[in-house]
């Protein structure tokens, strides 16, 4: 028994939809405009004191992760 056009389409349609459905979920929640949850970090390059990010509110940070795999 071969499948007809009607057929083809409509499984083609159905594929279509679900892949579809599929992206069309959020992405993940924003933060903007929130303020960034604390950081605690035992030392600090350019200072000895203890730091917090409210202290530096209004400066540029700029945070830089790295990792050794």
């Amino acid at each position: 028994m071969k499948p007809q056009a009607s057929e083809r389409l409509a499984l083609a349609a159905l594929l279509c939809l679900l892949f579809l459905s599929s992206c069309g979920r959020g992405g993940p929640k924003s933060f903007l405009n929130q303020s960034p949850p604390e950081v605690s970090v035992a030392e600090w390059l350019n200072t000895d004191k203890p730091l917090l990010l409210k202290d530096l509110k209004g400066k540029v940070v700029l945070l830089e992760f790295w990792a050794t795999w």
